[in-house]
């Protein structure tokens, strides 16, 4: 099984779990950024344009990066669950910043070279997300599309600024 496939089961358990709603059959698609902008993406209904997004998730990324290099991974899971506290602000924005610490994480060796952080495993990750999609209205579909798309764009945005730091 697949990381991508993992997390969809995940979700789909976690839905089932939060929302009692109907399992169905999903066609995921999973479609990255090339120009800030993705058809899929604009379906999704959020409260911001997709522009808006895209700098939301650049500026999470940018502020994981220093927050790790400043603090390490337990200034994440601070910076993290204080975002998750004051969610009347920007819900999104705690989604972003939990997938660029998690992929900071994965790059830095959690994992394989020490273990992964409880507060970033997929279970505890999802587990706060699902909240926030289903409080949003959030089909299953959309959700999964909205994390498989965010996946793919942050992490490109970590990736890139962790190359762009080291040249």
């Amino acid at each position: 099984m697949n990381n991508k496939t993992l997390i969809i089961f995940k979700i789909i358990i976690l839905w089932a779990t939060f929302s009692n709603q109907t399992l169905a059959q999903n066609n995921i698609s999973s479609k990255c950024f090339s120009d800030n902008s993705c058809s899929d993406f604009k379906k999704i209904k959020v409260e911001k344009n997709s522009s808006d997004v895209y700098k939301d998730m650049s500026n999470e990324s940018s502020r994981a990066l220093s927050i790790y290099r400043k603090n390490g991974m337990f200034g994440l899971v601070s910076k993290s669950d204080d975002c998750y506290n004051n969610i009347k602000i920007n819900k999104y924005r705690c989604l972003y910043f939990d997938i660029a610490s998690i992929r900071i994480e994965q790059i830095s060796g959690g994992g394989s070279k020490f273990p992964q952080t409880e507060y970033f495993t997929e279970e505890q990750f999802l587990s706060r997300a699902i909240v926030i999609f289903i409080k949003s209205g959030f089909t299953m579909e959309l959700a999964n599309e909205y994390l498989l798309n965010a996946k793919n764009i942050i992490d490109r945005m970590v990736d890139e600024a962790i190359i762009k730091s080291m040249k």
